[in-house]
């Protein structure tokens, strides 16, 4: 006949504490997820404060020409999220007013940046740039056409 042996309570209470306390000390040394990156968010509003849903963002990484786009909510409020650190520029525009740009903001690890905006009541306007070169043909057969000699 086998003789069996019965474990006390004291020493399976002993055995389940170590257990957890080795769990515990598995998952305290797990690598916890660290932050690489911030935030840029804001409001967009007029000149006399009132806010500005529609609005187009574009914020572009200068350092790795990396863009991102966002549109303002009907509080105003934009948001650029989990961004890599780094240099941005900010230009925002709306309908009927001018284009503002906010340059070289600076997102550092786990920085969280407010940038508010009041945009000016005003047209966009875009600048054309036109050249002419000499010895294009077109160029060549209006000035003997229409030019005075």
């Amino acid at each position: 006949m086998v003789a069996s042996k019965s474990i006390s309570p004291l020493t399976r209470l002993i055995a389940r504490l170590s257990n957890l306390t080795l769990v515990i000390l598995l998952f305290s040394a797990l690598p916890l997820r660290s932050a690489t990156g911030g935030s840029i968010s804001g409001t967009v509003s007029d000149p006399s404060g009132a806010v500005l849903p529609g609005a187009a963002l574009n914020l572009v990484n200068t350092a790795q020409r990396t863009t991102y786009q966002a549109i303002s909510d009907m509080r105003g409020f934009y948001s650029f999220p989990n961004l890599p650190v780094g240099h941005y520029d900010l230009t925002v525009s709306a309908t009927g007013f001018t284009t503002e740009r906010k340059m070289d903001l600076t997102v550092d690890t786990d920085s969280a940046l407010r940038v508010d905006t009041a945009l000016s009541v005003g047209m966009r306007s875009d600048a054309v740039i036109v050249t002419a070169d000499p010895n294009n043909r077109e160029w060549r057969l209006y000035r003997r056409c229409c030019q005075a000699p």
